[in-house]
Formats: C-alpha cells, sequence, structure tokens
C-alpha cells in the first residue's frame, strides 16, 4: 500500500479545507518529513488517515490508575458551542470547533493510495442528519472507495480495507510517540502478555495458530464420539456409568465456566461505562467549584478594569491633549528645524559673496590696489578685466538679493521652535494604546467567564445529585457482583480439573474394559492423525517463531548499530521467546536500559525489524520519534529511514526533534516532499505549508 493523497477538511484542528498533502511521485523517492510545533496539527493527521481508514479514532487515558480507552466522538456540543473546551479532557471532539460554531455542512477525509496495482480513492463523510446537531446520534456517515474508478459496494468497503491493511496491525504503522513510550515500556517489562499478542498479530500467528486450533477440535470431536461408543460397548458396567457422568460432568463445568466469563465481561462493561459517565458527570461540589473560580476570574478582572479606566482618566486629566497633538507638533519642529538650517545656509552664502562682491568692486576700477582676500597688489585692469569685474558685481548684487529675499520669507523657525518645545511631551500615544488594549482584553475575560458561569449555573440547575450517587452504589454493587463471579468461576475451573482427571482415569479403563469395533479403532487412527497433524503444526510453529525471532532480531540490532552514537559499546539486541528485549553489551554482559530515550531507540529498532520481517509493505508514520531521543540520534535515524526506499516512511517532528531547516538542508535530497504545519493568522486553526 503506498498513500498517493490526503485531504482534510473540519477535522480536529483543521477549519474548513481541504488542506492537503500530495505524495503523488514518481522519482522513487519515498522519504517525506512534516514539521511544525507542538499542538500545531501533525498528529492529526495520522488520525485523519486513521479516520478515514476504519471510521474511528480511539482515546486513551489513565483513570484512578485504569487504561480507559473511548471513541472519540464527532461532536460535543458542552465543549464546543459552550466555549468549555479550554478545561481540557482527553475524549476530543473530531469536528473542528470553529467549523461546529458556524453549522458546518460536513467533515471530509480523503485518501488515494495504491495498492498490489490498483489505485484506489476512499472518501469519508460525517455530516449532521438535523439542523442544530447536539450528539453523535444527530450525525450521520457515508464512505465510498473506488478501485481503478469503478466503485466497490457499499456493503464491501470496509471489509475491503481490512483485508489491504487490518485495523489491529495498524499500529505499527501509525506510529504515534506515545505508542512507542508504551511500546518501549512493554519490551522491558517481566511480564508482557499483551507485547506477545500485538508481536504475534503482525507476524500472522494468530491466522496460522487458527489451523492447529482446527485441527484440535476435530480431534475433540472425534475423541467424544469414541468414548460415547466405548461407554456403549461397556453398558451397564459401573466404568462406564461413571464416565458419562463424569463427562457429564465436565461439560456443565465448561458451560459454568463459559456463563461466568461472559456475565463477567458484561458486568466490567457497565463497570467501565459508569465509569466514563462519572468521568463526564461532576459533582455539585465541583461544579460549585467551577462557579466559584468563574466568579473569582471575573471579581479580579473587574478589579484591574477600574484600575485601568482611573489610569486612562489621569492621563487625559493631566494633559493627555498634549499626547494627542505630539505628532503634529514632531512633524512641525521637523519642518522648522529644516527651515532653520537653511536659513543659517543662506547667510552663510549671502556673507561669502559680499567678500566676493567688494573684490571684484575694486578690480572694476582703473588702478592698482591691494586684495583684501589674497593680499596681492594690482598693477590695475585692463577695460576688458574692468568690464568683466563689473559684470560680475551685478550677478552677486541679484544672488545676495535673491537670498536675502528667501530668508524674509522663511521668517524665525528658531523662535516658533521654542514655543512648540513648551508642550512636548515625553508621555506617548503607546501609554494610551497599552490602556485602551488591556481595557479590551478584561472585558472579554468577563464576557468569557460570565459564560462560562452561567452554562454552569444551567448544569447546576440540571444536575442530579442523587442520580450520580446511584451510579456510584450501582457501581459499588456491579463491582461486588463481578467479585461472587470470579469465586464461581474459580470454584468451577477446579471442579473442570478434578473432573478432567477423572475422565482420563476412567478413559484408561474403558480402554481395557473390553473388545473395540472397528468403528472405535478407526477413531483411535483419526484421532491418532490429528494429533500427529496438531505435533508437526506445533513443531512447525515454533520453529516459524524462533526465525521470524531472529530476522527482528538481526534487523533491529542492524538499525540500532546505524543509529546509536556509541556503537563500540554494544553487540547487538536480543528478543526473547516472550519478546522482551535485551541490550547486549561488547563484553557480553546485559546492558542496564535506564533511560528513556534508549529504550524508545530500542522499541523503534524492534519496530522497525517486525514490519520488515512481516513483509508488509504500508506506508509508515512516526510521530515525534525525537522525544526523549539525542539530537544526534534522531538524526541518525533519519538518515535510516530515509536512506531506505522499500516503503513510504513519513516522519513528523516538531523543534525539540527534527529541526526543519536543518533537516532540509542535510536530506533534502533523499526526501520526496516536506510540509510545515502552522496557525492561521488568527492563531486558531491549522494550515498545511509545502516546503518542496
Amino acid at each position: 500500500m503506498r498513500i498517493g493523497r490526503i485531504s482534510i477538511k473540519n477535522f480536529g484542528s483543521y477549519y474548513g479545507g481541504p488542506h492537503e498533502i500530495s505524495m503523488k511521485d514518481t522519482s522513487g523517492i519515498d522519504g517525506y518529513a512534516i514539521f511544525g510545533q507542538i499542538g500545531r496539527g501533525k498528529t492529526t493527521i495520522i488520525k485523519a488517515v486513521h479516520w478515514g481508514l476504519y471510521g474511528e479514532v480511539i482515546a486513551s487515558s489513565i483513570i484512578g490508575g485504569k487504561l480507559h480507552k473511548k471513541t472519540r466522538p464527532y461532536i460535543d456540543y458542552k465543549k464546543q458551542r459552550e466555549g468549555l473546551e479550554a478545561e481540557g479532557g482527553w475524549c476530543l471532539p473530531l469536528v473542528n470547533n470553529n467549523a461546529f460554531r458556524q453549522g458546518f455542512d460536513e467533515m471530509v477525509i480523503e485518501v488515494d493510495f495504491e495498492h498490489e496495482g490498483s489505485n484506489y480513492s476512499l472518501i469519508r463523510i460525517a455530516k449532521p442528519k438535523v439542523k442544530n446537531p447536539k450528539n453523535d446520534k444527530h450525525m450521520g456517515m457515508e464512505i465510498s472507495l473506488t478501485m481503478d474508478k469503478r466503485s466497490i459496494e457499499k456493503h464491501r468497503i470496509e471489509n475491503t480495507i481490512e483485508k489491504i491493511m487490518p485495523e489491529a496491525i495498524s499500529q505499527f504503522f501509525f506510529v504515534e510517540v506515545d505508542n512507542i513510550g508504551a511500546f518501549s515500556e512493554l519490551l522491558f517489562s517481566s511480564q508482557n502478555p499483551s507485547i506477545v499478542e500485538q508481536v504475534e498479530l503482525i507476524l500472522g500467528i494468530p491466522a496460522i495458530d487458527k489451523s492447529e486450533e482446527d485441527f484440535q477440535k476435530k480431534k475433540n470431536k472425534h475423541s467424544r464420539k469414541r468414548k460415547k461408543l466405548m461407554r456403549d460397548a461397556n453398558k451397564g458396567k459401573d466404568v462406564a456409568t461413571e464416565h458419562a457422568t463424569c463427562e457429564a460432568k465436565i461439560e456443565q463445568a465448561k458451560t459454568d465456566i463459559a456463563n461466568y466469563r461472559e456475565q463477567i465481561d458484561s458486568l466490567n462493561h457497565e463497570i467501565d461505562v459508569i465509569d466514563e459517565k462519572l468521568e463526564d458527570e461532576p459533582t455539585a461540589t465541583d461544579l460549585m467549584a467551577r462557579k466559584k473560580d468563574c466568579m473569582k476570574n471575573i471579581e479580579d478582572a473587574e478589579i484591574k478594569l477600574k484600575e485601568h479606566f482611573e489610569d486612562r482618566r489621569m492621563l487625559i486629566k493631566n494633559g493627555f491633549w498634549k499626547v494627542l497633538v505630539q505628532k503634529g507638533i514632531t512633524n512641525a519642529i521637523e519642518r522648522l528645524t529644516v527651515a532653520e538650517n537653511r536659513k543659517e545656509d543662506l547667510q552663510k552664502q549671502i556673507n561669502l559673496e559680499g567678500i566676493q562682491r567688494a573684490h571684484h568692486k575694486e578690480l572694476a576700477v582703473d588702478k592698482g590696489v591691494k586684495c583684501k582676500v589674497c593680499g596681492n597688489r594690482t598693477k590695475g585692469s585692463s577695460p576688458d578685466e574692468m568690464k568683466k569685474a563689473a559684470k560680475k558685481v551685478i550677478e552677486l548684487d541679484e544672488s545676495i538679493k535673491s537670498k536675502q529675499e528667501e530668508i524674509d520669507s522663511i521668517g524665525r523657525p528658531g523662535k516658533e521652535i521654542s514655543g512648540l518645545a513648551n508642550i512636548k511631551t515625553n508621555v506617548t500615544l503607546s501609554s494610551m494604546d497599552e490602556i485602551e488594549f488591556e481595557i479590551g482584553r478584561l472585558e472579554t475575560t468577563i464576557f468569557n467567564e460570565i459564560t462560562k458561569k452561567k452554562a454552569v449555573e444551567d448544569e447546576l440547575r440540571n444536575h442530579d445529585e442523587l442520580s450520580i450517587q446511584k451510579m456510584k452504589n450501582d457501581r459499588d454493587t456491579t463491582m461486588k457482583k463481578v467479585g461472587d463471579l470470579e469465586g464461581e468461576e474459580k470454584a468451577a475451573i477446579k471442579i473442570l480439573k478434578i473432573e478432567e482427571e477423572k475422565e482420563d482415569k476412567l478413559s484408561t479403563q474403558l480402554e481395557s474394559a473390553g473388545t473395540q469395533s472397528l468403528q472405535i479403532k478407526q477413531l483411535k487412527a483419526k484421532i491418532d492423525i490429528y494429533n500427529w497433524l496438531s505435533d508437526c503444526f506445533k513443531k512447525a510453529m515454533n520453529e516459524f517463531k524462533q526465525e521470524a525471532r531472529e530476522s527482528v532480531q538481526k534487523i533491529a540490532t542492524d538499525a540500532f548499530k546505524q543509529m546509536e552514537t556509541e556503537t563500540e559499546k554494544y553487540d547487538r539486541i536480543e528478543v526473547g521467546d516472550d519478546w522482551s528485549v535485551k541490550l547486549i553489551e561488547a563484553d557480553g554482559n546485559v546492558a542496564p536500559v535506564g533511560n528513556p530515550g534508549t529504550r524508545q531507540t530500542l522499541a523503534v529498532c524492534v519496530f522497525d525489524g517486525l514490519r520488515k520481517t512481516s513483509n508488509l509493505q504500508f506506508p509508515t508514520f512516526f510521530d515525534n520519534p525525537g522525544s526523549n531521543i539525542s539530537d544526534e540520534v534522531i538524526q541518525n535515524m533519519a538518515e535510516y529511514f530515509w536512506r531506505d526506499n522499500s516503503s513510504q516512511m513519513v516522519m513528523l517532528s516538531h523543534s525539540g526533534g527534527l529541526k526543519e531547516e536543518e533537516t532540509m538542508e542535510k536530506y533534502g535530497e533523499k526526501l520526496s516532499g516536506a510540509w510545515r504545519v502552522v496557525y492561521d493568522s488568527e492563531g486558531s486553526s491549522s494550515i498545511i505549508e509545502e516546503l518542496m
């Protein structure tokens, strides 16, 4: 499977749209990068693809020391319409808040992808069924899927997607940082049955195990039939009667155990539902505390608002009119200063030209003169020289007159500057701007807190403390029922074990109690064959698991040595039969791995080993792989994954991981595409900017 295009509309932090990422590249390079600060909407892209494929997004949270998982709703009226989303919550709605408030028409995810030579186009849409939807009952979902431009029937779409990429193994390809952290803890846990299930799932072992289970079922079926025939052959004998009674008790015990387990699972589900309701349903004390917080915030804001009103009044009283005219005064002083400088320049020029005029006037008379400028005495001027000197005197007279007229027109700017300086002040308009900004901000805060307070008061009016207490009592009662049933289940399991041991002994007695018919012998032969086939499958399965484990170990070790900075310290990653992980040092000792960054690096390497061993070709999204991992290791990790073009590799990172400028400069040639996720100009919606 290879993704060609992702389109997002009104999903999560993405308002409007479509917001698109195109991966339709034919260069053969399949490395991609998505950058963005924390909370800007990178992980939402992964969630969008997941919802597009499977129609749901699961949120998880630890509540009361227990892991709770819950499907994220499309909408949440209380949080989205009444502006309470700032109060948090771990199970956030999928529809964009702004879109919901504006009366959105639809939330749409489109994913174009290629699989085994065919081109698919998937569109999943969630839209309101009523004008003002308040919960998911008011929402509808539509899905369409085409393969090579031919529509796939709606009832076959989900099954088609599941065959292409089973949802159960998607966690190994849509890798969020929380998954890496949780997976790394499981890998180093002394008891990790869940990790065995997850690992064997991606390797396809459950599907193979099913064949061995089928042999066991057939063997058990023939075994029951054979024992019945042997009882019939020994009818009337005590051993036959006891065996029949024993077998009936075994079947009854199995039925009881199955019934107890079904009831326990059902009651545990009821407890989970009650826990979720209680988590969403605050007590009256909680609501009163929230109301008190709102009133305190309103009171604090009103006190500050009053202070800013007083600051503004005093600013106006103490000559704020001067502030309002400061810009004009400053401009006037600048103009007058230019004029004053011009006036001084003109006066200097007049003085110089006056000296030149006196010089040329003396040259214009017919006698030798001593020049006041150069100190030399002339021998007298010729008629032509006298004529030129007289002409120069006239020119200087005109120039001096023109400059004097300009000086007279300029007036007395220095005096005007002195007058304006008396009303110039150091108080600036920005002082008033700051006060006005704070007044506006505080008024908005008061309005928002009043809105929240009103919403809390509405909750209090509709609040049913008795109902909440009843839910708590129901939870306690249900938990007691679970405890009682678990006790009954243990007792039934004990009875089953006793009766099975007894049944084995009675079966042996039946074997030797009389002659065996041909049919009994044939059934025995079939049972032996199924036992042989089951043993062969178990042996083959153990060999397969061993080969898979060794493959994962080898690939993970190779990856770790290319990512780790101190490779000489380590020999290999060792993967146990229970898929626990040990890091072996060069001297053969087990390395202590307490550092979260090293654990996460090892988890990423095991992820890579599992993906490659499974031979599943799916696009992989690594969300913020740099969490807790050093800069140098994360750079090596990027180099490792982007060098391998066997499948799409999309790495999403904030500035604490892969740094955009450095990554683009260093790995640009190894990338087929790169994007930056930022907020829009209003800071309320994510947008995707293409970098290459």
